[in-house]
């Protein structure tokens, strides 16, 4: 973590796992769906000699963060109790998730996958600007426009999807030969693009989620665009920034089998979390599912549909016993004689 907060690159935290909470929400959650906690998975062993955290002090009107403990002396001056040797505690989920990005809340869903009731709810969960690609919006995915756009009332990125696809064929190339002909391709649109002025701003080319197995491409790819006479690399910020111009969405899906998976998981928590309220906290039992929930969502599984399928339904069996385990017993028939009379109920309980 230090090593990250340490480069220069601008950082935006993306969802738990990389989730496609997108594509969750087409599936049918409430919402855009994030970590319910992360305490859960917090084990003292790990951390010997912390405490649990105490409540964070309530700050008194006109103060910007909590006040230290003090200590009368003697002489009728203050001290610092905790100056000396701060008592170590265990890590919460605010502390857990308290990294220093550089920009606001961004969203990136997998190109092509944002749908028109997507950004609406993206905006109403705190993110500020969403990443779409250019064959997600009217431009068209061989249209070169400038970076920051506005799709009604929600700012977006807008990424150039044919040049972002050379980016990641240059990046991924086998071979010289192949990297030097998409190179040669790339620069060349780029070329084209700075002569006809059909970007008013910074434009914007992405790399996939995938890594290339050899990095030396990808660094190659970039020295080469950094030393190409009409590229100029800006910072995302600078991007983002940019006045914004205006577009409209070409609606699309995260696609009809992953919906069908990602549906299987919706319902399956959604079975869960109206069991969970027999429990005196129902977050020991939602907040662990909501974990494996976004991880099963993420974006990795999109190569592997066999493997998804396969542990979404062991995920799915797992989260409908659990709904089983707990039940009232049925019973033999009962004559009630009187308006007034007990009447005994037996709960089965086989959970841990």
């Amino acid at each position: 973590l230090q090593r990250l907060e340490a480069l220069r690159n601008e950082t935006f935290a993306l969802s738990y796992a990389d989730a496609d909470v997108t594509g969750l929400r087409q599936a049918g959650s409430d919402g855009i769906l994030s970590p319910i906690s992360l305490d859960q998975s917090v084990k003292s062993e790990n951390f010997p000699g912390a405490e649990t955290p105490a409540p964070t002090p309530t700050a008194t009107p006109g103060q910007t963060s909590s006040p230290a403990p003090t200590e009368a002396s003697s002489d009728g001056t203050t001290t610092d109790d905790g100056a000396d040797q701060a008592q170590e505690t265990l890590p919460t989920t605010e502390s857990l998730l308290d990294f220093p990005y550089s920009m606001d809340p961004i969203a990136w869903p997998t190109d092509g996958t944002v749908s028109s009731d997507d950004l609406p709810a993206l905006r109403r969960a705190g993110t500020k600007t969403t990443i779409v690609s250019s064959g997600n919006t009217s431009a068209g995915a061989d249209t070169t426009i400038a970076a920051s756009e506005k799709i009604g009332g929600d700012h977006v990125l807008v990424s150039d999807q044919s040049m972002s696809s050379m980016l990641r064929r240059a990046a991924t190339a086998p071979d010289r030969q192949s990297w030097s002909s998409t190179m040669s391709e790339l620069t060349a649109t780029l070329a084209t693009s700075a002569r006809e002025g059909s970007a008013t701003g910074p434009i914007l080319l992405t790399l996939g989620r995938e890594w290339p197995s050899d990095s030396t491409r990808l660094s190659q790819a970039l020295d080469a665009l950094e030393g190409t006479p009409w590229v100029a690399p800006a910072d995302l910020s600078t991007a983002s920034d940019a006045t914004p111009g205006s577009l409209t969405l070409a609606s699309a899906s995260t696609g009809e089998s992953r919906i069908d998976q990602l549906q299987k998981l919706v319902r399956g928590e959604q079975g869960l979390t109206a069991f969970a309220t027999i429990l005196g906290d129902p977050n020991q039992l939602t907040a662990p599912a909501r974990l494996r929930l976004l991880a099963l969502a993420s974006n990795a599984w999109r190569d592997d549909d066999q493997g998804l399928a396969a542990a979404v339904e062991a995920r799915a069996a797992a989260w409908a016993k659990s709904t089983t385990e707990v039940g009232i017993v049925d019973s033999s028939s009962l004559t009630l004689l009187g308006d007034r009379s007990s009447l005994p109920v037996s709960i089965r309980n086989s959970s841990d």
